[in-house]
């Protein structure tokens, strides 16, 4: 499930018991690099804001 708020300098999206369609979707649509989908399936991440 997807939730997405436009704000004015970026975009939240929330996703919620996600499966294996919307990690695609999120590379598809949104541009996430699959070494980011990979962070973020992993337990042991520490949370981290990044610029590109």
């Amino acid at each position: 499930m997807f939730d997405t708020e436009k704000l004015k300098s970026f975009s939240w999206i929330n996703v919620g018991n996600p499966d294996h369609d919307d990690f695609e979707k999120l590379q598809d649509e949104y541009k996430i690099d699959e070494d980011t989908i990979s962070d973020i399936l992993d337990p042991d991440e520490q949370p981290r804001e990044e610029f590109f």
